[in-house]
């Protein structure tokens, strides 16, 4: 018997955690027993009684020592790029409402999808729904809802092919919220948009400057406008609305205030939570908020989101479970970014890269709703295999190599801080609070 090689370890207050990423289960010992832990974990079982010993053993914490948790990692990576669900992120828009400061995309006026493009998207699903045991789609853009009536349609029709031929369909939008009315809502609900991620940043004041209209104008109270009235009127209890902060070091002088007006308004509905998230350094519009040093960064979230721990908010994470297999689309055959003009590509990063956008496209629907695939372009994306390097990696149960393909197979860079960037992530969801997790003590 031996410890697995996917075992995530740190300190929390008195406690000594230690997370399974192969099992996804977590346990936590007294501080003072952090040598005891160790040396059990490095084989020296007797210092466990049984009941400890046959706990981690079916928690898999400890395996047998034959166990070749390398290929069942193998195994598992070829299974999940090969899934046979078909994973679509449609750009219905490629313009936006907002005018966000730090935004990484590079708009184009009037980049909407025509109503020949999404038809032939509709068909495509229609010719290939047998191939599939499921279909899961991103509404993405730009701002998806300055399409409103595509976004709506096609929803719609491809729900509708789902349920004729008995297969699950789910789908997500990412959306500023300004065009989320509840007439909207309410469509879109009505044929499975379950999960909503609107951005909202730290109230009215900061919101307002961070994420103005086009025209210079505040975004906040519409916004906030359209997320009460969900509330209040929704048809369904069905969804989920995750509300996005985006935090600069200007979120400290705003959050609390916030953060009392969440609680008041939400606070007593599980349907919405909250996601505290960084500014992230993606483009050329946060170079000034770099060198200022206005961004925060991982240790800033986890400051952020500790604060927001403190109200009576549901708290999600920005990886949505920090537990969570998180494989990049990108890396799975059966997903495709569907862009407002038909073209079918892998990354949105990539999209936004001169240097990459040649790669990121792969392929585009044709009118008659064939996917026309270059399967070599596609192959620099999709490998069933991770590098050796992740081998020895105590997160690759959760992201098989594959957390960003943009960054690791494409731009060829190894990962940064990716055990202490988990440990942040994970301390701050709702699920990993310490009382939630089975305590043991080895001394007792």
């Amino acid at each position: 018997m031996k410890a697995s090689n996917y075992l995530v370890k740190y300190v929390d207050g008195d406690y000594y955690v230690v997370i399974s990423t192969k099992s996804r289960k977590a346990v936590r010992f007294p501080l003072e027993e952090i040598d005891y832990v160790e040396r059990l974990l490095n084989g020296e079982i007797s210092l466990a009684n049984d009941e400890v010993v046959n706990a981690l053993w079916k928690d898999g914490f400890l395996v047998s020592d034959e166990s070749d948790e390398i290929y069942e990692m193998k195994q598992r990576c070829i299974e999940l790029v090969n899934s046979d669900t078909l994973y679509l992120t449609i750009m219905p828009a490629y313009t936006c409402n907002l005018a966000c400061i730090y935004c990484f995309q590079h708009h184009k006026p009037g980049a909407v999808m025509s109503s020949e493009t999404s038809q032939s998207l509709i068909n495509f699903v229609r010719k290939s729904i047998g191939k599939y045991k499921a279909i899961y789609v991103e509404w993405f853009g730009g701002e998806p809802l300055v399409a409103k009536e595509q976004v709506v349609y096609m929803n719609q029709e491809i729900c509708k092919i789902c349920r004729e031929n008995r297969k699950p369909y789910i789908s997500r939008i990412t959306t500023n919220g300004y065009e989320l009315d509840i007439d909207t809502f309410n469509k879109l609900q009505e044929y499975n948009c379950l999960v909503y991620y609107v951005s909202v940043d730290c109230g009215k004041e900061m919101h307002d400057v961070q994420r103005p209209r086009r025209n210079g104008t505040g975004s906040y109270d519409r916004i906030m406008h359209n997320l009460k009235a969900i509330k209040s009127r929704a048809l369904s209890r069905n969804f989920r609305v995750e509300i996005r902060v985006n935090c600069s070091v200007e979120a400290y002088k705003h959050l609390e205030e916030f953060l009392s007006e969440i609680e008041e308004t939400f606070g007593d509905d599980r349907r919405f939570s909250l996601v505290i998230a960084a500014v992230k350094d993606w483009s050329e519009r946060t170079e000034k908020m770099r060198e200022d040093g206005e961004l925060i960064g991982d240790a800033g979230v986890a400051d952020l989101a500790s604060i927001a721990k403190r109200y009576n908010i549901n708290m999600a994470s920005d990886d949505v479970h920090a537990l969570d297999t998180q494989i990049c689309q990108a890396a799975k055959r059966n997903a495709y970014i569907i862009n407002y003009d038909g073209s079918v590509h892998k990354c949105q990063m990539a999209l936004e890269s001169e240097q990459y956008s040649g790669i990121d496209k792969i392929g585009e629907v044709s009118l008659d709703g064939e996917l026309l695939i270059d399967s070599e372009q596609e192959a620099r994306w999709v490998r069933s295999d991770f590098r050796k390097e992740c081998d020895t990696c105590c997160l690759l149960p959760i992201c098989l190599g594959k957390k960003c393909v943009y960054q690791t197979i494409i731009e060829e860079e190894n990962c940064e801080d990716v055990v202490d960037k988990f440990i942040n992530e994970f301390s701050t969801h709702e699920m990993s609070k310490l009382e939630s997790m089975q305590l043991f003590s080895l001394t007792m």
